[in-house]
């Protein structure tokens, strides 16, 4: 696995702390990018930069992060699970069309872990094109006609596929879209994954004291403990990714987690924007 870190800097402040480490410049030359492979000369002398100007002044010089990893064959070969790494965000979430959530059960401490209790209602007209799998900011995940069939011609367990009502025509359903509701076994994340803020981050930022939130964002690859049975083929983590008590909309969610079946049946089906990585299972 090659896994490369990619973030951005002002290039004036650049200039004078990360001279060496090479760069794209860019924004007429306002911005600099960076993209090094992780754990190399280059990303330590980044963190070190980051580290050192969030020590002295409170705040960091690097923006825009992302963690991209490319495998082999031979890994993905071996790969028993598969977890849906990046998914199209979109605009608005179900709650503020009308979708209902009960969080009287929520976690006391993170707010996290409401119940959806009616469909998921979205406006067709807001809902994304050319692709098969996408996910609101609220994190509700809704996928293609296309790939709701393939998953019931194929018989991939572990999920259900709801309607998506009109806003203000609650029983005027989408015909292209459906949202995908996991109903299997959670699945358990393993100590060694780790969460926080950024790849920099050494705090317990976001972090549930009751295991319901694992973090802002998943910095690692994701690894899972034994399942005591088999795992469908689409699965959930138990523990969330996301900000802590929410800011508005924006909900904590679960990881999703493909079987290789899964894998293999909705790649070969050609499904548009899904984007995966390699869940590794540890006793």
């Amino acid at each position: 696995m090659r896994a490369v870190y990619e973030c951005r800097c002002v290039a004036k402040t650049a200039a004078a702390l990360l001279q060496g480490v090479p760069g794209t410049i860019f924004a007429d030359g306002w911005l600099v990018k960076y993209s090094v492979p992780m754990e190399s000369v280059d990303f330590l002398a980044l963190r070190d930069a980051e580290v050192a100007s969030r020590m002295t002044t409170g705040t960091g010089i690097l923006s825009g992060w992302d963690i991209t990893r490319r495998y082999t064959r031979a890994e993905w070969a071996a790969a028993s699970h598969a977890l849906v790494s990046r998914f199209r965000t979109f605009e608005p979430a179900g709650e503020e069309c009308g979708t209902v959530y009960d969080d009287t059960g929520a976690c006391p401490e993170c707010a996290a872990g409401g119940v959806q209790v009616s469909p998921l209602r979205l406006p067709a007209s807001r809902l994304p094109r050319g692709v098969d799998i996408a996910i609101t900011i609220g994190g509700e995940i809704v996928v293609s006609k296309r790939f709701r069939e393939c998953a019931e011609r194929t018989e991939l367990t572990g999920a259900s596929f709801g309607p998506v009502e009109a806003p203000r025509a609650p029983h005027r359903t989408n015909e292209g879209w459906f949202q995908l509701r996991v109903t299997s076994q959670h699945l358990e994340v393993a100590e060694v994954t780790t969460f926080g803020r950024d790849p920099f981050d050494t705090t317990t930022y976001g972090r549930c004291p009751r295991g319901d939130l694992a973090g802002l964002n998943l910095l690692s690859e994701l690894f899972l403990k034994a399942p005591p049975t088999p795992a469908a083929d689409f699965a959930e983590t138990r523990q969330r990714v996301g900000l802590a008590n929410g800011v508005g909309l924006l909900r904590a969610r679960r990881l999703l987690v493909l079987s290789a079946r899964a894998r293999t049946v909705l790649l070969a089906a050609g499904m548009k924007s899904l984007q995966l990585e390699i869940a590794h299972v540890v006793p």
